[in-house]
């Protein structure tokens, strides 16, 4: 299932700033893509003690899809979080993250702790297809696309965590998402070298 699909089966849906955004902000470290704060959604009763508390504000269906659209613009990571981490319960929220600003993407870049991440999708380039822009290399939050020995992109399987942003932003449309459940666990780039 999608993102999409994900709001479009909750009734009740709250939206509240970027945790990692906005403390980055206060701390003097501004997002360097510019993306935008209120991104991040909860659902259900989580959505409910956070509107309770102060933290989000409720939003229609429409009003999340319409941010939805906006963080994929921005180049935003898709990030759902299962009840009790559990993959196949419901999604209790979503953080759209920025590879500049979200922890987990930090903290894996720092080598303190491997990135994790379940998926239904892998990024795959249509080598014929590829005219060597270098745009999907430069937009992948894991550094998993290179250019191989034919200075055509290639996707690492083992770094894509098939967030589709590569996808999204391949100017020749040349990069599709092939489906399927996987796990990715990947090392911190420093302790492969």
């Amino acid at each position: 299932q999608t993102v999409a699909d994900i709001i479009k089966k909750n009734e009740f849906i709250a939206v509240g700033n970027c945790f990692c955004r906005q403390y980055r902000l206060m701390l003097d470290q501004p997002c360097k893509i510019h993306a935008p704060m209120e991104v991040c959604f909860t659902f259900g009763k989580s959505a409910r003690h956070v509107v309770q508390q102060g933290f989000a504000r409720q939003i229609t269906q429409e009003e999340a899809l319409k941010i939805l659209k906006g963080t994929e613009e921005a180049g935003l990571v898709h990030k759902a979080f299962h009840n009790g981490s559990d993959i196949y319960k419901d999604e209790n929220s979503i953080c759209n993250c920025c590879k500049c600003c979200c922890d987990t993407f930090t903290l894996w870049r720092m080598g303190a702790t491997p990135m994790v991440n379940s998926t239904n999708f892998l990024s795959v380039v249509k080598q014929d297809g590829c005219v060597s822009c270098g745009t999907c290399i430069e937009k992948c939050p894991m550094d998993a696309i290179s250019f191989n020995s034919d200075n055509k992109a290639e996707v690492n399987p083992e770094l894509c965590i098939g967030c589709g942003i590569c996808a999204h932003f391949c100017p020749e449309n040349t990069i599709i998402l092939k489906e399927g459940l996987r796990k990715v666990f990947a090392a911190p780039p420093r302790l492969k070298n």
